[in-house]
């Protein structure tokens, strides 16, 4: 889909130019459209890789953004941030891996008599069912 977006864009874009470029008295009003649609389009063209990274949820949208306004007007900087823009959006960081003890609860557990479900081993009153525990005991 972002194909079709860009080369519909560069279409228009050249459509609409060349249109300008011929004179005005020798265009009916939808050439004049045309034509004046080119300040409209130039500029979604210009800032197309903002757009896909808005569109795909990119987490570096802002830097994106910056860098395709701030160097899209070379050609480099505006092919960096669309292929920036159309990349993987998560994010692999790799340096530091976190491990999470997901081991069992330390605490003696016992099962509610009422209702079965696992309670602390010292609890006076089920938090599952609300029953009394040592009436039961």
């Amino acid at each position: 889909m972002f194909i079709l977006r860009l080369l519909i864009l560069i279409f228009l874009v050249f459509y609409s130019f060349s249109m300008g470029q011929i004179p005005s008295h020798s265009l009916n009003d939808f050439g004049k459209i045309v034509s004046l649609s080119f300040f409209i389009v130039a500029p979604l063209l210009y800032v197309l890789p903002s757009i896909e990274a808005k569109i795909k949820g990119h987490p570096k949208f802002n830097q994106i953004l910056a860098i395709n306004i701030l160097l899209g007007w070379t050609f480099i900087g505006w092919v960096v941030a669309y292929v920036w823009a159309l990349g993987d959006k998560k994010e692999n960081n790799n340096d530091f891996v976190t491990k999470i003890d997901l081991g069992t609860d330390k605490r003696k557990v016992k099962q509610c008599p009422y209702c079965a479900e696992d309670i602390l081993e010292a609890a006076i009153k089920c938090k599952h069912c609300g029953s009394d525990i040592h009436s039961k005991e």
